[in-house]
């Protein structure tokens, strides 16, 4: 049942690629001045699969009229090598961090809004031991009181004390680049931390655990220092959860976590690490699991925005517009045990439209990326692929 909400969604301008070939934005930040994307381009097939495939890379600057002010060669900038397999772009204070990660190593490079460099620092293993190192793009990176925390999960050992496997690792660096502390938070056991978040409280992980072994998400708070002041295991009768992001609302702590077997819940806890409760909120069709794998959140007050993707093999939301298609989903309720379908949107073209992720302020201005086989924002043009930012604001009382 979907009732009349309060709250809705104003579609507001985009912008799209018009260059020939497979394309495909890998991350955006943004501040309240500019647009950064970073972008592999002129890819050859099999892009989504094969991790050291080659591709050109960019960094995109825009203004918030979707106009492009600059555009960098990574690979001529910060030698960003042609088969890096991950690229992430960052806004911090008054500069941008740029990840660039091969299997043999990784790479950050700090630079100014004008795209001079300000430092570069390369990081490698000190012991190798199997298939490298991998990057959750999305949630893998946070910046609190002028320092930079990320995680590294590698097979490949970055201290002394090593595990075997898989091990997760936190790097805490300054402003300048300089490494403040490195340490491994792992168990014997094929781990992989997806998940940070750092606010005054502390640092937060969640740890989630190869399918094989059937053990359910970790969450830990961290000082910073790097020690462990608490960590407890979210229990499940018999799914097997994975994490997908913390979010902070009314005072209390979230994170999301969600299960192959089409459920999605979000676990609300305190700054103690005490359970409070489980929010549950259902998906728009039983036979698809897009909300709880590829589906984007934003809370706005007491309410839940999810964009993903309908999938054309599945019981569209609204119209059919064909194709793959754009949709949107307000839920009220948020901080509650059940939460309620209020708004359900379809949007998009006649041609295939997939969404990859969102970013997005405390006031309720959300930027989408995506891909698009359409005319969604120009001409279509004559190859498929081409990628989108799309700008929504929330607003009440629709």
């Amino acid at each position: 049942t979907i009732i009349k909400s309060n709250v809705g969604i104003e579609v507001g301008i985009g912008f799209q690629s018009n260059l020939i070939g497979n394309e495909f934005v890998s991350s955006m930040d943004f501040n309240d001045k500019f647009i950064f994307l970073t972008t592999k381009e002129s890819c050859s097939e099999g892009v989504f699969y094969v991790p050291d495939i080659e591709c050109d890379k960019f960094l995109y600057k825009l203004n918030k009229s979707f106009e492009v002010l600059q555009k960098i060669n990574l690979v001529e900038k910060i030698d960003c090598t042609n088969n890096a397999s991950e690229l992430g772009v960052y806004v911090l204070d008054q500069s941008i961090l740029i990840n660039c990660l091969s299997n043999n190593s990784f790479k950050l490079s700090n630079l100014n809004f004008s795209g001079e460099i300000i430092w570069e620092r390369y990081f490698s293993p000190i012991r190798r031991s199997g298939d490298g190192i991998s990057i959750n793009q999305i949630n893998s990176v946070d910046y609190f009181n002028n320092n930079i925390y990320f995680v590294i999960n590698s097979s490949d050992s970055f201290t002394e004390e090593y595990f075997g496997e898989q091990d997760s690792y936190i790097f805490k660096l300054n402003n300048s680049g300089e490494t403040v502390w490195v340490k491994s938070f792992s168990s014997i056991y094929h781990e992989r931390i997806s998940d940070i978040h750092v606010n005054e409280s502390g640092i937060f992980t969640c740890k989630q655990f190869n399918t094989a072994l059937n053990k359910q998400p970790e969450i830990t708070k961290i000082d910073f220092d790097g020690n462990v002041l608490w960590n407890f295991v979210f229990e499940h009768e018999w799914r097997q959860f994975n994490c997908a992001g913390f979010y902070m609302f009314d005072s209390a702590y979230y994170v999301r976590l969600f299960s192959n077997f089409e459920k999605a819940l979000f676990l609300k806890f305190d700054t103690e690490g005490t359970i409070l409760d489980e929010l549950n909120y259902a998906n728009y069709n039983d036979t698809s699991d897009e909300i709880n794998l590829g589906g984007v959140h934003y809370i706005y007050k007491d309410h839940l925005i999810v964009f993903g993707t309908a999938y054309s093999r599945n019981q569209p939301l609204g119209e059919d517009l064909g194709g793959d298609d754009l949709y949107y989903l307000i839920y009220s309720g948020f901080g509650q045990k059940e939460l309620i379908l209020e708004k359900a949107s379809q949007f998009g073209t006649n041609y295939n439209e997939n969404s990859w992720g969102v970013a997005s302020t405390s006031d309720g201005e959300l930027y989408l990326i995506g891909k698009t086989d359409g005319n969604l924002f120009r001409e279509k043009n004559d190859s498929d692929n081409d990628f989108f930012v799309q700008n929504f604001t929330v607003v009440e009382n629709p």
